[in-house]
């Protein structure tokens, strides 16, 4: 995981955004490194990309006996509704996204799904969006 925030220090001190990543060292996933964080990586970039300055974007990570979960998640402006069902569709790009082409969340879900996991989202409008990967054990 500290692969990730370096990649992402300086986008979100462009940004002015906090990010922030909690992954106990003891964590260990049964995954393709490269194509999770390719996968993680979209997602992050997502959620920097739609916070406002002095937002933030927290990643954390838990384990239990069934699954690891990353939690990814901001405090920026949200997902309309209407939009939610479809942010995992490839070339999928709302109205607030124009500059998108629309594969990231797309490609992070089917690099999530080709390794048996899950990957959801929920969100408010105003107030952010979490994404919870789940990869079972």
């Amino acid at each position: 995981m500290m692969t990730v925030k370096k990649n992402f220090e300086i986008m979100a001190e462009v940004k002015e955004v906090q990010l922030h990543i909690f992954c106990p060292a003891s964590i260990v996933v049964n995954c393709d490194e490269q194509w999770t964080l390719e996968a993680v990586s979209n997602i992050i970039k997502n959620c920097i990309e739609h916070t406002n300055a002095n937002g933030k974007v927290c990643v954390k990570v838990s384990q239990d006996n069934i699954a690891t979960h990353l939690y990814i998640e901001d405090d920026g402006e949200g997902i309309e509704p209407e939009h939610l069902p479809h942010i995992f569709e490839r070339f999928y790009k709302s109205s607030n996204n124009a500059d998108s082409v629309g594969i990231g969340l797309s490609m992070a879900r089917q690099i999530i799904l080709r390794q048996e996991g899950v990957i959801t989202a929920e969100s408010e409008v105003g107030k952010g969006t979490r994404f919870h990967v789940k990869f079972y054990s």
